[in-house]
């Protein structure tokens, strides 16, 4: 398993499969993506403080534009 540090607080988690997770102080948390991403399922899950959200609830919540949400789902593939 790999470990990313991307903030004072923060790092991601990688395994060997490519199954990614975020975390803010030890919770599930990700503003500049999805916290989860299963990479051999493309599966993608939208946390904030260990609470998950369908993704359009995660953009509404963060406050995204909709230039910013095209962006992620061009990004992501949802």
């Amino acid at each position: 398993m790999k470990v990313k540090l991307y903030c004072k607080n923060g790092f991601a988690l990688t395994n060997k499969n490519g199954y990614e997770t975020w975390y803010i102080n030890h919770k599930l948390h990700r503003e500049d993506g999805p916290a989860i991403i299963y990479s051999k399922y493309g599966k993608k899950c939208w946390y904030l403080n260990n609470k998950e959200y369908s993704f359009e609830e995660w953009c509404k919540i963060l406050n995204k534009s909709d230039e910013e949400k095209n962006l992620l789902k061009l990004k992501y593939g949802n």
